[in-house]
């Protein structure tokens, strides 16, 4: 199949969130598989110093009042992260006044939403179609992630353009909680006249705005998500449907859940460089080493071989529970419990966590901002990994976790419940631990149950061997979404 996969991240040329890795990978899966894949992204200044281009010439995008939009197609390729020499063709619309920023989705200068926002995903999606035009090349399918790429949708299906006539159209929500919702005034950028749009079921009409994320979820061919259970959580639950849950409800046949997989190469604690030392399953020596190491990189101290070392690298937001933490700590840390965390976001989280250390100097280790190696140093050198998410679309890191042999705790939700297994301590089945109640007690239950298991040999041995023998590859992934790619193709004969 040709395959045309559109969104606004891509590892390793811009990454944000979740969705980088998702772009960064999936595609170099289905070439794995055999099919012709593109990807088109926005011209981000940090994406266009990364790689070589070339010129594909000049794209005629307009606005919805006729005036042009200066954009110049360009063309690179980028490499797997295997070692195979692959590689996947990336068009990057170069629009300057746009995407030549410091930063993908906010303004450098204010660290808010950019007022132009409307305008700036508007002019990307105008520039899809007249890509493939350029260079002769029509997908059967096209991959459109987030609300960025909702005007699209909405370009595909109400104004369709002879050439993508038998094209199918699929769309993947990442998170639904960022939906891309605009003053009705805003359409008009985009040639549309909002005054045509007054009922509720029109696609393009929300509260008396709009709403980027609808027009992908109700023009799309088929819809899909990032886990199963995150997939039936939209349709259902008004929080977490974030005011979609009627339209996802009455499309609940057509939303799916495919759960995201890890780039196994680049987290591989056997090969891993940014690691002490590399380890696997059958030789777990390493692990060892990379938990001293990270103890004495945090500048904590061991004070026995019950200590246990937990482990946090996540955004610093509500959404990741740090206020559960924050609320059990004091609990959680007695003199044989050590916690290292990497992270930034809300301040208020930021100051509190830093008291946290504070208070307990020898105990817990707060890193703020990011840093890759880092990252891969504490899912390696911890004993437990700590996601009490309020919600969790997919979540990567308890995957990462299991993968390095570290136990997850998490919340039961989305993608969380869909990865981890609960363990069961008579059967020694399942490679960590869940906990329901949104609250600090909730979270302090679950973690004693961890740490108790991860004090028995036998149990922690079960733990690591169930968690590190997980299939989470891109490949099984992308088997997912290619058959989605058919049944789409097969509507559409």
């Amino acid at each position: 199949m040709k395959i045309l996969i559109a969104g606004v991240e891509m590892a390793p040329l811009v990454k944000v969130g979740g969705l980088g890795d998702v772009l960064g990978a999936l595609p170099h899966a289905l070439v794995r598989r055999g099919h012709d894949v593109t990807v088109i992204l926005p011209g981000f200044r940090s994406a266009l110093e990364k790689v070589e281009t070339v010129d594909r010439g000049m794209l005629d995008v307009r606005t919805g009042s006729g005036e042009s939009i200066p954009t110049q197609l360009l063309e690179c390729q980028v490499s797997s992260s295997r070692a195979d020499g692959q590689t996947v063709r990336v068009l990057l619309v170069d629009q300057p006044w746009y995407f030549d920023r410091g930063a993908v989705y906010v303004d450098p200068n204010t660290g808010e939403a950019s007022a132009d926002d409307h305008e700036r995903w508007f002019a990307f999606c105008a520039s899809i179609a007249p890509a493939c035009e350029k260079l002769d090349w029509v997908p059967d399918v096209i991959h459109a992630n987030d609300s960025h790429v909702g005007p699209y949708c909405a370009a595909h299906v109400l104004r369709p353009r002879p050439s993508l006539r038998r094209t199918g159209l699929l769309f993947s929500i990442h998170n639904l909680a960022f939906q891309g919702w605009y003053e009705a005034d805003a359409m008009r950028f985009g040639g549309w006249d909002p005054n045509w749009h007054q009922d509720v079921n029109d696609p393009l009409e929300y509260r008396g705005g709009t709403n980027f994320m609808k027009m992908g979820i109700a023009l799309s061919d088929l819809i899909s998500t990032v886990s199963e259970r995150y997939a039936f959580e939209i349709c259902t639950d008004s929080a977490l449907g974030c005011g979609l849950e009627g339209l996802l409800g009455a499309r609940r046949g057509d939303v799916r859940g495919v759960l995201n997989g890890i780039d196994v190469d680049t987290w591989n604690p056997a090969t891993d460089p940014h690691l002490t030392a590399n380890y696997d399953v059958d030789d777990l020596s390493g692990k060892e080493a990379c938990r001293k190491a990270l103890l004495e990189e945090a500048g904590l101290e061991p004070v026995s071989k019950r200590t246990l070392v937990f482990g946090w690298v996540s955004r610093l937001t509500l959404q990741k529970g740090v206020d559960l933490l924050l609320g059990a700590a004091d609990h959680i840390l007695n003199d044989d419990i050590r916690l290292v965390v990497l992270g930034s976001g809300v301040r208020e989280y930021e100051v509190g966590l830093r008291a946290l250390a504070a208070r307990y100097p020898k105990r817990v280790r707060v890193f703020t901002g990011f840093d890759e190696a880092l990252a891969h140093r504490i899912e390696a050198g911890s004993d437990v990994f700590l996601m009490p998410s309020r919600y969790e679309p997919c979540g990567l890191n308890q995957m990462y976790s299991m993968r390095y042999g570290t136990v997850p705790v998490v919340r039961w939700t989305g993608g969380l419940v869909d990865t981890v297994d609960s363990f069961d301590p008579w059967t020694r089945a399942g490679c960590g631990f869940h906990f329901t109640d949104l609250s600090a007690d909730g979270l302090l239950d679950a973690v004693g149950r961890a740490a108790e298991a991860c004090r028995h040999p036998e149990s922690r041995s079960a733990l690591i061997r169930n968690g590190m023998t997980q299939d989470f590859s891109w490949d099984r992934s992308a088997t997912c979404y290619e058959a989605l790619y058919r049944e789409i193709l097969a509507r559409h004969r």
